[in-house]
């Protein structure tokens, strides 16, 4: 699995989520995960491929901080994607089942926190 973090949020951390997502899926690819900022969370993968890109809110543009949850279901989604499947044998991203990630956190780069 390869990382490219265009975001303010902490690679380290991104790449311990995408870790745990990809082995909970079980996917046998070598995946090549982009992040970049937007305002809203959003994804698009090849079909059949290995690259997906992942758009995330920056740190400063919502209070909240990083929904993993959320980033865990449009990632798995996505990994469904790259895995050959198409929309109409796919779960709907929101019905997902992402309690495995309870508990992983996403920091901001440069906080100690």
């Amino acid at each position: 699995m390869k990382i490219i973090n265009k975001t303010k949020w902490e690679t380290n951390d991104i790449k311990r989520l995408c870790k745990t997502i990809i082995n909970k899926v079980g996917s046998p690819k070598n995946h090549i995960i982009e992040i970049v900022p937007n305002w809203y969370y959003t994804g698009c993968a090849k079909l059949n491929g290995k690259y997906i890109n992942l758009k995330v809110p920056e740190p400063n543009y919502f209070k909240k901080g990083f929904d993993v949850d959320f980033f865990g279901k449009i990632l798995e989604h996505e990994i469904y994607h790259n895995m050959g499947l198409n929309h109409d044998v796919m779960l709907n991203p929101l019905k997902i089942n992402t309690d495995y990630l309870k508990g992983i956190t996403i920091k901001q780069k440069g906080l100690n926190v």
